[in-house]
This record gives C-alpha cells, structure tokens and sequence, in this order.
C-alpha cells in the first residue's frame, strides 16, 4: 500500500542539557542522532499539550537540532511539518540514515492516518535530501510488502499458543495490504538497510529490508518472536556480534527491556538476558526508561544508549514535557552488552 499526501528528575539519570538551549526547551523524543562532519544532529518526534478533543500540532512534526559537544544546542528547521495534511497524521519515531551509494539522507517515520490505531494499519514514511538539514521531499508512505509473505518464521517458545495463533491471524489478514509498521527502528547492515518493528497488532516483531536501489521497494520480510509482545526496538553491535533491544508493550509505562542476539544469516533473535542491571526495580523498569535509539561517540567511539523517560502519570496530562537518559554502552567479561548506574554520568556523556 502506497500513500501520497502531499517526579522531578533525579540529574544522575537525567543527560541535563539536551533540553535546554538558550531560552527555549529542546523538543525531541524518540528519535535519532547522525553525525555529520563532527557535529551531532538530533531528530525527534515534535510533542506539545494535547487535550485529545482538538487538532493540535502535536506528533505532527519532526524537529532537528545540532551540536558539537552534546551540551550547547542550535534549532535546524523541521525536516517534516505535516500540522497542515488533511490525513491528520500521527507521526513518530523518526530514524535518519545516510545512503553512500546514492549519496542521500534518508529519513525514516512510522505514521498513522488520522490519528488512529486501526487494525492492519501503520505505515512507514520515507523521506530525502542532498543535505542534512533539509529541505526533506516526502517520497510516499508504505504498508511492508504488499501481498508478499514472509521469508522466514522464528515462533516463539516462551509464550501461550493462543498468542501465536492471534499473530498468524493477523499476519495472513494483511498480506493482501500489507504488513503494519509500527514502533520501529531503521539500520544499516553491511550496505543494505532494514527495519525493525511491531507488528501483527504487537504479537509479533518483523525485519523487512528496503531496497534503496528500487525506489525504496519493501519486498522481503521475516517474521521474529513470533507469540511474544514488544516495541521500541533498538539495533547496534560491538565485537563482530549483532544485538536488538526491546521494550515490553506497556503503553508509556516503564518495563523490562530485553537483550538478543542477531543471527544474521537465518534471520533468528536469541535471548541473552535483560538489558539492565542494578536491584530489582532498575531491571524491570530499564532505569525508568524506554529504548529510543543508540549513536556512537566522535571522539572515543562510545557506544551510548537514549531513551525517552516519559511522564505517564495524570493521564498522561505531561507527557509532552518527558526528557531523554543517556547511558554508556558496557561490556562485560563475556562481550556482553548492558547498561548499570555507572553508565550514566552528570557531565558529558562521551568523556
């Protein structure tokens, strides 16, 4: 399917700068960081108070901001403003990659039409340009693979049959359509690029690979942990070995995120053990924080973990006002990755 429309903080958890820059706050969640030429650019989804009852610009906008320390902060113009699109679009988790063959930026976002969840539905938004910062033309909105089937199946063996048979349902009822696409991270791997996402109404996670050469044509997809429910899923790697991080599907609740391995050449997921380590609380919570995504260091290499620590609580009456963590990437004896209180740090993140 193709479219075409035109609490207080504690400071120790908190990266204390990022939502200050002169005298106006930093407006991003859920987003990406690129570097370009030693400088770091953020995207992130736009948010401001929503009551629910009006047309706000809330969600409806991707903003760009820069830097070369990650503590002093300069406004780019948005790259996406869709206030104005009769579809009334949702529009979240912008991801930004660079294609070096064809020489573009090219920027990722799950949309919704007009706001609503339905069943079957989440498509992902694709825009480019020749420059950083923009400007981004919109190249169309996509279903995953229409009327393909998935190249693969991992089920999963930890979870009640009736969830596996609830994402089978789902996943047949949308093979004419398309799969949905939502809560989703994009990566390169070895020059190709791919998605990971929730989908099969969150029974399920996909990998789909879009085909840059072929007007971003999705045609392949695989179907991961099939019977078990994730989302804010986040891809990096370190010692020649691939991990994804998941969040549990909770809403803007705080859960556990959970550590696997990437099996490359068949397509498989494999459980290594929770992301976080601390007590009992920072473990099941991740630090009270959901994935958003990961970027490395330009000076030291560091790998560091940003997530968004929402404000859910009062109906979630503020949770415009939620700011980023940042986290270390460690490794331990075993070249397995985590995240502990150490990990965080007051003053820059990559010193």
């Amino acid at each position: 399917m193709k479219y075409f429309f035109g609490f207080l903080f504690v400071p120790f958890f908190v990266y204390p700068s990022l939502n200050k820059i002169s005298i106006n706050d930093i407006n991003s969640h859920s987003g990406s960081i690129i570097v370009v030429n030693d400088k770091y650019y953020l995207f992130g989804e736009y948010r401001v108070n929503n009551d629910g009852k009006t047309r706000t610009p809330n969600n409806q906008k991707i903003t760009l901001y820069s830097s070369t320390d990650l503590i002093h902060w300069s406004k780019e113009n948005d790259p996406i403003d869709l206030t104005k699109d009769p579809n009334d679009f949702e529009v979240e988790r912008p991801k930004i990659l660079f294609d070096k063959n064809g020489s573009i930026y090219s920027l990722y976002f799950h949309v919704q039409p007009h706001r609503k969840f339905s069943q079957g539905v989440g498509l992902l938004g694709i825009a480019t340009s020749k420059d950083i910062t923009g400007p981004y033309r919109v190249i169309g909105y996509y279903q995953i693979a229409t009327g393909k089937k998935a190249s693969t199946t991992q089920y999963s063996y930890e979870v009640d049959d009736g969830w596996k048979r609830k994402a089978d349902g789902f996943y047949h009822d949308s093979i004419k359509l398309g799969q949905e696409l939502r809560d989703f991270y994009a990566f390169d791997l070895y020059g190709d690029t791919y998605v990971v996402y929730s989908a099969e109404e969150g029974y399920s996670v996909q990998l789909a690979k879009i085909d840059l050469k072929n007007s971003f044509a999705i045609n392949t997809f695989h179907r991961l942990l099939v019977g078990e429910r994730h989302e804010a899923p986040i891809y990096f790697s370190g010692f020649n070995k691939h991990y994804f991080v998941f969040s549990d599907i909770s809403g803007y609740r705080p859960s556990e995120s959970k550590l696997y391995s990437f099996d490359i050449k068949n397509k498989k997921l494999n459980y290594i053990s929770p992301f976080a380590r601390g007590n009992q609380m920072d473990v099941k919570t991740t630090f009270q924080s959901q994935p958003a995504f990961v970027f490395k260091c330009i000076n030291t290499g560091k790998l560091i973990y940003v997530a968004d620590k929402w404000l859910y609580k009062d109906k979630l009456k503020y949770i415009w006002k939620s700011k980023y963590v940042w986290a270390e990437i460690k490794w331990d004896s075993n070249k397995i990755p985590y995240i502990d209180k150490a990990s965080f740090k007051k003053n820059n993140i990559c010193e």
